[in-house]
């Protein structure tokens, strides 16, 4: 695949599929206006299981209120890697806490897992 300027490229890494991505700029896709803010402490890395992602991602009010942190999570080793500053993870955790969507069973399991897991995290910096 020849990459060319201005594109986004991506790879499955599950399936091997790739392709390339043109004119994203300015469209639904581009986050750059939710990139972090260069004076925020530096990145805290996460690994979060594929199912406490998709959870995480299937909550519509965490995808408007945190897109930068939940956008740029990459796949690595059957592991979801989530980096953020400690303010996008207090967001994080404060827009769980405030969630108007009712979590029930492995949906509320995942999340409270997530939670203790950034919490303890945040204890830690």
């Amino acid at each position: 695949m020849k990459w060319e300027p201005g594109e986004i490229t991506w790879l499955c890494p599950d399936c091997g599929d790739s392709g390339s991505v043109h004119d994203w700029e300015g469209g639904d896709s581009d986050l750059r206006e939710f990139a972090a803010d260069p004076f925020d402490d530096p990145e805290h890395e996460l690994l979060l299981s594929p199912s406490e992602f998709a959870v995480l991602w299937g909550l519509d009010e965490l995808r408007y209120a945190c897109p930068r942190l939940l956008a740029a999570c990459t796949y690595r080793d059957g592991r979801v890697e989530m980096a953020g500053s400690r303010r996008e993870l207090m967001y994080l955790l404060a827009t769980i806490e405030n969630l108007e969507t009712p979590l029930r069973g492995e949906k509320l399991r995942a999340v409270d897992d997530v939670v203790r897991y950034v919490a303890a995290t945040l204890e830690d910096i």
